[in-house]
């Protein structure tokens, strides 16, 4: 199953605390997404250069099915379907992070990387998506993690 890519639809929550739905993907050692399936990508986190992945405890004030990344001073919080979901890409994440598709002090391609600007994502999909309630969001909108298997690898990546 690690070695398989996961996409799907999570929800994203706002600097300002508002949900929005967003499709999901691990991309050999980056995780992207994106307003929809197939639209433009919003941004690409390198998982070896991220901070603590973190399956969140299912009693939480936002409910369960709940994960947080560190980016930078920047605490992305993601909510699955449930939270099997939630740590199914926990662990997908934090493979791929402690190198799982990445050789040690291999070198990752420059057009593979991209820079994200979180205020600049926030400014242009916040207005354009309507906030969802994390509680309210009906289930039958998650669409369960499709597992996608690798159909090989750019320069960064090793699939062992």
């Amino acid at each position: 199953m690690r070695l398989e890519e996961l996409r799907g639809y999570l929800l994203k929550k706002t600097r300002n605390g508002k949900w929005q739905k967003r499709w999901f993907e691990t991309n050999r050692c980056f995780l992207t997404y994106y307003k929809k399936q197939g639209q433009k990508l919003l941004a690409a986190l390198n998982l070896p250069q991220v901070g603590e992945i973190t399956l969140l405890p299912e009693n939480t004030e936002d409910g369960p099915g709940l994960f947080t990344i560190e980016l930078n001073d920047r605490i992305y919080t993601i909510k699955a379907k449930n939270q099997e979901d939630a740590a199914l890409w926990v662990e997908a994440l934090v493979w791929r992070q402690e190198g799982g598709l990445v050789p040690n002090g291999a070198m990752v391609d420059e057009a593979m990387l991209l820079q994200h600007q979180g205020s600049n994502e926030d400014a242009q999909d916040g207005a354009e998506s309507p906030p969802v309630s994390a509680t309210s969001f009906p289930n039958d909108s998650f669409v369960q993690p499709e597992v996608v298997k690798p159909q090989g690898c750019a320069k960064c990546c090793v699939i062992q």
